[in-house]
């Protein structure tokens, strides 16, 4: 179990017994959302300085750094292999990163507001992304070319979810 803080920490737990695993040195920021590695080994975090941040699991010592949005990182998501990495942010942006190279190898500029809310469809194949302003927009990966927008009720996108086979798409708003 793993948290993200607004009193800038990274805290990992074992979900056997509760017991605290490891703690980040600390932050000079909040950490505003966190996403774990498929292997378990590894956790990602965005901060409200706009870097998102790899600790390693379960001592969260720092692995890594990622910069490049200009705002507050508000969600992340890793893909089932680790290799691909999405992050949405107060700029408006997304961004996709491949954990081999050192920036973002796309960034999607299609939104107004904060995007809120970021998953990737089972078959990796998709991402949709949430705003603050109740947009969804759906994009073919890899390279986030836009496949549709999603007309929904107005609010904030706070979270988003596929099925597991990747035919219904779930959206939760901040007014219910």
């Amino acid at each position: 179990i793993a948290s993200a803080g607004a009193d800038s920490s990274v805290r990992i737990w074992t979900a056997r017994d509760g017991g605290l695993a490891g703690t980040a040195a600390p932050l000079s920021t909040s950490q505003r959302c966190c996403a774990f590695f498929p292997d378990g080994g590894s956790l990602l975090t965005g901060g409200w300085d706009g870097v998102s941040r790899i600790f390693r699991v379960p001592d969260a010592t720092l692995l890594r750094t990622l910069h490049g949005h200009t705002s507050t990182v508000t969600c992340c998501t890793v893909s089932r292999d680790g290799s691909l990495l999405v992050t949405g942010s107060n700029d408006h942006t997304v961004r996709l990163w491949d954990i081999r190279r050192d920036g973002a190898y796309a960034v999607l500029r299609d939104f107004r507001t904060e995007v809120g809310a970021v998953t990737l469809s089972p078959d990796e194949t998709l991402l949709a992304a949430g705003s603050s302003d109740g947009r969804i927009l759906v994009y073919r990966l890899p390279y986030g070319a836009v496949a549709g927008e999603l007309a929904v009720p107005p609010g904030r996108v706070t979270t988003l979810a596929f099925t597991p086979d990747g035919s219904i798409l779930a959206a939760g708003f901040e007014n219910g």
